[in-house]
């Protein structure tokens, strides 16, 4: 009896974690959210792609976001830009909202080029980053 109840234990919490993953792993639309999920979604996603580079990472460093639009392209431009797989706004489309999450540097310990630690780009269309700029001036895709 006990080993039974176990083992309907264990096939619920299965049961639970197929059912919520693909939901979690889906692409999230943050245009329509509250300002308040929205920024809290911003940052964590923006923090654990910046821990993946520790030297520009700063545990309680302040944030700025900002909602930005990418430029407006025609033609060729649009081939070069938005429709070629080795560029980072690969996938975008003229006048789509993303959000640049910044870390800002301490004035006092930290002195990089950009004057900030890293400055991480995220879809907001999907709520995924594309794109970590560091403040020495490199810039890498988030894949």
């Amino acid at each position: 009896m006990k080993q039974n109840i176990i083992n309907h234990s264990i096939r619920i919490v299965l049961f639970m974690l197929f059912s919520v993953s693909p939901i979690l792993a889906q692409d999230v639309n943050i245009e329509n959210m509250t300002e308040e999920k929205r920024n809290i979604l911003l940052i964590n996603t923006a923090k654990e792609i910046c821990k993946t580079y520790p030297d520009f990472y700063r545990e309680n460093a302040p944030v700025k976001i900002d909602e930005k639009r990418t430029v407006y392209l025609t033609g060729e431009e649009v081939k070069e830009v938005y429709l070629n797989p080795d560029s980072p706004w690969y996938g975008m489309k003229s006048g789509q909202i993303y959000y640049s999450v910044t870390f800002l540097q301490d004035e006092e310990k930290d002195n990089f080029e950009q004057g900030y630690l890293a400055r991480i780009y995220i879809r907001a269309d999907t709520g995924k980053a594309f794109r970590i700029m560091l403040g020495c001036n490199i810039a890498y895709p988030v894949k």
